[in-house]
């Protein structure tokens, strides 16, 4: 008499996984400008990435490579999401090579997302830079007002003046008086700002 083995099949539920990798392939593809059925192309129908999105169904890895080639974005980004930290580095680093419309790109797009806290501080300040190096004093100076106060002297104040300090736009005495033991500054005259 043989005997039969029974074994259990263990099943796992994905689905917590297949929809955040749907919600990063959504993302990408709006910020790509694509529709479903272009970042479809040849390979997949529209239907396909539709439940892809919706978590619905797990793609596979030949499916996520076509993707995110089709979306100009490495295979990673779409499984582990992107670090938001590399890309508000990039950023800083797009910053300080002068290529300031590029970086308040970057930082309005990660601002798009609500971050909280200190990451939120961190791109208002590097947007403020950003518009201040733009000639945009104004909305620098918005933007440095609206970063929260978390770290050191980081005041609100100390940050306005910052961005309006950077190209000396929109600054007038009454308001380099009102921030000036803020930064440490210690202006003559509005020319020294």
């Amino acid at each position: 008499m043989t005997e039969t083995i029974r074994r259990r099949r263990v099943t796992v539920d994905d689905t917590p996984l297949a929809r955040s990798i749907g919600a990063r392939i959504r993302q990408a593809r709006l910020r790509a400008g694509l529709t479903q059925q272009q970042l479809a192309g040849d390979r997949y129908t529209k239907a396909y990435v539709s439940a892809l999105e919706n978590g619905s169904s797990k793609p596979s890895m030949a499916a996520l490579n076509y993707l995110a080639t089709r979306l100009d974005i490495s295979a990673t980004v779409l499984l582990a999401g992107e670090a938001d930290h590399w890309s508000r580095l990039e950023g800083d680093v797009l910053l300080a090579s002068g290529r300031w419309q590029e970086a308040l790109d970057i930082y309005d797009r990660h601002l798009a997302e609500a971050p909280r806290g200190g990451a939120r501080a961190e791109l208002l300040r590097g947007r403020a830079e950003a518009l201040a190096r733009l000639d945009r004093g104004p909305e620098a100076a918005a933007a440095g007002s609206e970063t929260p106060s978390w770290r050191g002297t980081g005041s609100p104040v100390a940050s306005t003046c910052r961005a309006t300090r950077l190209r000396r736009a929109d600054c007038s005495r009454p308001f380099s008086r009102r921030c000036a033991p803020a930064c440490g500054s210690n202006p003559t005259s509005t020319s020294d700002w």
